[in-house]
């Protein structure tokens, strides 16, 4: 009966989310809201039905937050939240929000004929397409924990692929009843997907949660409408009945947790009863290392696509990282690690670095793309927004021989450096392990001195004194992803396996080569 209500609700309030009485803002990305002060209540606050928003300026992750309680009305179909985010015309568009959730939040919902679910982030697009959404969904009736789906409109697709909670799921809000929590909603136009992203303090969830498919990919993003709450049912009033929001960032790329939340710690701000954690003025965040020992992808900041840890003959170790590549697709799977003066790191500028993995491709893979496989990516932003403007890139040819290349991405520029010293050119070994090491140094602005050097089981391979790799800019190093990228496709199946990656802005005491790596000084700019 439940299942038959909702069915029929959503059928009958299809495109009926009304805007004109509600506030809003035309924004410019990346758009940032850390609710230090109360400012964003003069034009943000959606809330009707007998829901109230509260400014706390001591209350949340770091400094203030924005408190909302759910709309009490028994007609149902209220707001409760913050919106609108106008202004905006995006194929791909990610909303970012530290959240936490009341210990009644669950008892207290009601069904009113429409359900008890929470439309949680609604995206208006144009040309007359289907919604970008995340539903905050509950499981049983009546609640016994609520939890997050990935949705084209009202349709929703949850952890165990049905079109509701199951009782499976995994996130369960009442695993962290009065605990902050981050979630990312990424809608990609372009892929045709709309992915749910958690993080939780302590570590259980790191990334990728739900994803599902779009019917089109006509039209843009022009507005997010609500960030917190279109209720089809209500809640009974308690005090302990509420979620809280803090750190909402948008913007065209994938945004992540804010540096520190992974620790477990509070931010600058802390909260009412947990000391504020004081971070270094000054750091990169390297060294860095990744095993896959802990038999997961925590020690990175982004995971996408059809990438597991598994036991399958690590090169070190019990663990090691697989993608799957399948043929006719790019084949595109990555994990993500920001440093530096990456904007959400705010640490030092990184101008050199060393960077060593391992990679194995299996027998099957045995036809290659017909530009190139790549491997690694070192990318340089302008470190206050997340756009690439630069890269340096380990890949692999269409003749299965390692080669680097470097690219101008904001004007789609590319420049392959071949194996040009050490004899015979260094191939994929199908079935074994290769281990290979990046040197990076970058060029002093508007010069050609930008160093590359590529290390195959420990020859120097590449090696090139003269490149310039970021123009007259000063950008920094501060993006690591490990790839399967395959442009334009994959040309077979099977699997790439990766171990043992490293990176460090200083040359580290097992860095073996033929060829030291020398150490530059440049300015800044």
């Amino acid at each position: 009966m439940k299942t038959l209500i909702r069915i029929i609700s959503y059928i009958l309030i299809l495109g009926m989310v009304p805007l004109n009485a509600y506030a809003g803002r035309s924004i410019s990305l990346p758009f940032t809201e850390n609710f230090d002060s109360d400012a964003y209540a003069r034009d943000l606050i959606w809330t009707s039905g007998g829901a109230s928003h509260t400014h706390l300026p001591n209350g949340g992750w770091s400094g203030g937050a924005a408190r909302f309680t759910p709309p009490t009305d028994e007609n149902g179909q209220d707001y409760s939240g913050l919106g609108a985010f106008t202004g905006l015309s995006e194929k791909v568009l990610h909303v970012r929000v530290l959240m936490k959730v009341g210990r009644t939040y669950h008892t207290t919902a009601e069904s009113t004929g429409y359900g008890d679910q929470n439309k949680f982030i609604i995206v208006d697009r144009t040309n007359g397409g289907n919604r970008g959404m995340t539903i905050f969904e509950s499981q049983g009736n009546p609640a016994n924990y609520y939890t997050f789906g990935a949705c084209e409109d009202n349709t929703c697709i949850y952890e165990g692929g049905s079109y509701w909670p199951d009782g499976n799921d995994s996130f369960k809000h009442t695993d962290y009843m009065d605990e902050w929590i981050c979630m990312e909603l990424e809608m990609d136009l372009n892929r045709r997907e709309t992915t749910v992203h958690l993080w939780t303090q302590d570590g259980r969830f790191n990334g990728s949660y739900v994803t599902r498919d779009y019917s089109s990919d006509a039209g843009f993003w022009n507005q997010v409408q609500i960030i917190g709450g279109y209720y089809n049912g209500r809640h009974s009033t308690d005090p302990d009945t509420y979620i809280m929001f803090d750190e909402l960032k948008i913007d065209r790329e994938f945004i992540g947790p804010p540096s520190g939340f992974m620790d477990g710690a509070s931010g600058d701000g802390g909260s009412d009863e947990t000391d504020p954690v004081t971070e270094p003025e000054t750091d990169s965040g390297l060294n860095w290392t990744s095993d896959f020992e802990q038999n997961n992808f925590n020690d990175w900041t982004y995971v996408r696509g059809d990438l597991v840890t598994t036991t399958e003959s690590p090169r070190t170790g019990q663990y090691c990282a697989r993608a799957t590549l399948t043929q006719g697709t790019l084949s595109d799977n990555y994990a993500d690690f920001y440093f530096g003066d990456h904007s959400s790191v705010g640490g030092d500028k990184v101008e050199e670095v060393y960077l060593k993995l391992s990679s194995k491709f299996s027998s099957q893979y045995d036809t290659w793309p017909s530009n190139s496989h790549k491997i690694a990516l070192l990318n340089l932003t302008d470190g206050e927004s997340n756009d690439r403007r630069y890269q340096v890139m380990v890949n692999v040819d269409r003749d299965g021989r390692y080669f680097v290349e470097h690219s101008y991405i904001d004007t789609w520029q590319f420049f392959g450096l071949s194996q040009n010293t050490g004899g015979d050119p260094a191939g994929v070994r199908y079935g074994q392990w290769d281990d290979l090491k990046l040197y990076v140094r970058l060029n002093t602005p508007g010069a050609s001195d930008g160093i590359i050097r590529l290390y195959v089981n420990e020859e120097l391979k590449v090696d090139y004194t003269n490149v310039n790799i970021r123009q007259n800019t000063s950008y920094g190093l501060n993006k690591l992803i490990l790839s399967s990228y395959a442009t334009d496709q994959s040309m077979a199946s099977g699997y790439q396996y990766y171990d043992d990656w490293s990176i460090s802005s200083i040359e580290p005491n097992d860095w073996v080569s033929p060829l030291p790596a020398p150490q530059l000084s440049i300015s800044d700019n």
